[in-house]
């Protein structure tokens, strides 16, 4: 079915639905509304989203993952053919495109794209420019100054370089055929290096000798006894010494002794005397 075979009879356009007309229209009445309810009142509207008050599923949902949507560089958008507006040779700054009405809001920065066509040169000034658009304005005898180049990404992992095959060359070995003057030579160097193992020996045991520590000799063992006694000696005079001390205070506190007993002596003839008168009373 194509446009030219239409009839006259058939409407290109459909009538809208009339609601709220009677009841005979099947629209009349609550007018599709339901009965009751917040979705029947006017002025009601809902977020996208919204379960009437229950967890939504966006937030039931777990999040997994790394998502760049917050930390995304925005650029807006704008054509070669919207710089029509301004006039030849002027220098367009990001000022005037707000002030010319091609763009709201700044947002990140702006690009310019290469949609459309430019017949004019201009100087315009932005933070991104694609390289149609670049090339249309150069073309046309223009300058573009871009205010955030781009930065060419670095490549962490380089891929290795493909190596072409090198066919390995069979590895011939030299055999050496030993004659008999080689065998002599052989037999001397032997000689000579026997030698100065033998020398190297004898220079290891000479070593120790010429290093030898000195040992201090001895004490012999009667010069030790003759120590010994010497110190004994010392130490029973020092003995005897304390002995005399101790006899001499003994002697001195002996004489108090004495004057008690010869007191005590003095007394014993009148201790006798009372005894005696006190048996005689009795």
């Amino acid at each position: 079915m194509d446009l030219s075979s239409l009839n006259k009879k058939v409407k290109k356009k459909k009538a809208r639905k009339r609601i709220g007309r009677g009841n005979a229209s099947g629209w009349g009445c609550t007018a599709g509304r339901g009965t009751k309810g917040q979705k029947s009142r006017s002025g009601y509207s809902r977020r996208l989203g919204f379960e009437g008050g229950q967890m939504p599923l966006f937030r039931r949902l777990p999040k997994r993952g790394f998502n760049n949507s917050k930390f995304r560089t925005v650029f807006v958008p704008v054509n070669v053919e919207m710089l029509k507006r301004f006039d030849a040779d002027t220098e367009i700054k990001i000022e005037d495109y707000k002030n010319a009405g091609i763009v709201k809001n700044y947002k990140d920065g702006i690009k310019i794209l290469g949609g459309g066509e430019i017949d004019r040169p201009l100087t315009v000034t932005a933070h991104r420019f694609s390289k149609s658009a670049r090339a249309k304005i150069e073309k046309a005898g223009g300058k573009c100054i871009e205010l955030l180049p781009v930065e060419e990404k670095k490549d962490k992992k380089k891929e290795p370089e493909a190596k072409e095959p090198t066919k390995e060359e069979p590895k011939i070995e030299k055999v050496k055929v030993e004659t008999k003057t080689d065998k002599k030579e052989v037999k001397k160097e032997d000689s000579k290096q026997e030698k100065v193992k033998k020398e190297t020996k004898d220079d290891k045991k000479k070593e120790p000798k010429a290093e030898e520590v000195k040992v201090e000799p001895k004490p012999d063992k009667k010069e030790v006894k003759k120590i010994d006694s010497k110190q004994e000696k010392v130490i029973k005079e020092t003995k005897g010494d304390k002995k005399k001390e101790s006899k001499a205070k003994e002697v001195k506190k002996e004489p108090k002794e004495d004057k008690k007993q010869a007191e005590d002596k003095k007394d014993e003839p009148k201790k006798k005397e009372k005894k005696d008168d006190k048996k005689k009373k009795d």
